[in-house]
């Protein structure tokens, strides 16, 4: 009997060891030298850039790749049921694809650390009247995104008000809900308020109502049947860009302008770019090209210093669409700043100078943004805010952090220590948000999306060697 124990415990410690031998998941991905995300073709996850891909949950994933060493296989899906499939099947390492944990989910998903948080509004169009009680949505027509965490909410509502009915949406996105408010073909729709956030702008007619439920954590999904060997290094790598601040310069740059929305502007806006902007979008584009600048952006600046206006004069003498001041004009080689394509092609030439004249250290996105400070403010101004966040300890070559230290110019006890002196700090930054708003606008006019067949793209990038370049 002893012997047959003895046999039975050793090959039970075989057994162990050999399991303790195997390979874990996180290194078999390793091994391969690729990583497989899947995510949705939808901004702000995933979007085509000036410079390329670009998006929250890519730009976080692409960072991760480099993080472990291995090359990015993003796998682009047009809708969240594909997505989760892809995952709950194994057909993918993770679904980053901005997925609310919820206790349905975790049935056939494994979550890992959750990187921000959302609330479940309603929206509606601003010639509905607001609803303000949940019996509010009784016999009302109700549009959600199928498989998203919306359907668990309604279906608990609707064991409470049984009148409550919604439709499902496979075939369209986001933006494609808020057009049904806005085309006043639905009443209500129910959305994350990130998403809202980011695609409001687009919609100006439609407002906000009650949140539906607590806000819920969003996280990477994995299967169930994943050790935990790959969720440990996305949680590590996750606190790692939280600490360093990476992790908020990415959200700032896929969510920061959202926070800025006015109705009526936003509105005069789109009046303007039908009525005036065609005027003027040869020039922007011709200059566009001969000084390597996205139209687009060089459209926004105009917009924010003229309203697309040839004849616009400041109280400080500057004029013309891209409001060039006169020692300015003359430095550039400019002879009538209100001339529409000698304003335009001044702006793009002017632009390009400042730009080089930012420090190297300075990589995109935050290049442009300080840039758009510069044109401002003036680059001597910019320097003195980027030597006060030395000074602080933040990193002088991000422009989440120098932001902060512009307004302080018009502060005696910082200015007085500067090189350049007293500065109206606050109006770069208003500036570069206001720019940075009509640029994303523009990028939306001009970018509508092309329905793919069959609905799936593959980016396979070699792991990013600069992330500071994020």
């Amino acid at each position: 009997m002893k012997h047959y124990l003895g046999v039975v415990l050793a090959s039970f410690t075989l057994l162990a060891a050999a399991k303790s031998n195997e390979p874990s998941y996180f290194k078999n991905i390793q091994a391969n030298n690729v990583i497989n995300i899947v995510s949705r073709d939808v901004p702000p996850a995933y979007y085509a850039g000036i410079d390329g891909p670009t998006g929250f949950e890519y730009d976080l994933a692409r960072l991760f790749a480099e993080h472990i060493g291995v090359k990015l296989n993003f796998i682009l899906r047009s809708s969240l049921t594909e997505v989760i499939h892809d995952v709950e099947t194994g057909n993918v390492d993770i679904a980053a694809a901005s997925i609310a944990i919820t206790d349905k989910r975790k049935e056939t998903l494994s979550f890992g650390y959750s990187y921000l948080k959302v609330r479940q509004q309603i929206a509606y169009h601003k010639d509905t009247p607001a609803p303000k009680l949940a019996s509010d949505l009784i016999g009302r027509r109700i549009d959600i995104l199928a498989s998203s965490s919306h359907v668990e909410i309604m279906s608990d509502l609707q064991e409470k008000y049984p009148g409550i009915r919604w439709r499902e949406h496979h075939d369209i996105d986001v933006n494609g809900l808020l057009a049904l408010l806005q085309n006043k073909e639905s009443d209500f729709v129910i959305l994350n308020s990130h998403d809202i956030g980011i695609h409001r702008r687009y919609f100006p007619e439609i407002k906000v109502g009650f949140d539906m439920a607590a806000p819920r954590s969003i996280a990477w999904a994995f299967g169930k049947d994943h050790d935990n060997s790959l969720k440990i290094k996305v949680e590590e790598f996750f606190e790692l860009i939280k600490q360093d601040g990476r992790y908020l310069q990415i959200f700032d740059r896929h969510f920061a302008v959202s926070k800025k929305f006015n109705y009526s502007g936003i509105r005069r806006f789109m009046r303007h770019a039908k009525q005036r902007l065609p005027k003027y979008i040869t020039t922007f584009k011709e200059a566009g090209r001969n000084y390597g600048v996205d139209w687009r952006l060089l459209a926004a600046i105009g917009y924010q210093e003229s309203r697309w206006m040839p004849d616009a004069v400041s109280f400080t003498k500057v004029k013309g669409i891209m409001m060039l001041t006169k020692p300015t004009a003359r430095e550039i080689g400019i002879n009538d700043r209100r001339d529409p394509e000698e304003s335009i092609t001044g702006g793009a030439k002017y632009f390009l100078k400042i730009k080089k004249r930012i420090s190297e250290n300075v990589v995109e996105p935050d290049r442009t943004w300080m840039t758009l400070a510069a044109y401002n403010v003036g680059v001597g101004h910019l320097n003195d805010a980027r030597k006060l966040a030395v000074e602080d300890g933040s990193n002088p070559n991000r422009w989440i952090k120098v932001k902060n230290f512009l307004p302080l110019l018009s502060k005696k006890k910082f200015y007085e220590k500067t090189k350049y002196g007293y500065a109206r700090g606050n109006e770069p930054v208003i500036y570069v948000e206001n720019v940075r708003n009509y640029y994303d606008l523009l990028m939306n006019l001009t970018n509508k999306p092309v329905r793919k067949e069959p609905y799936l793209v593959r980016i396979t990038l070699k792991a990013v060697t600069n992330a500071s370049a994020l």
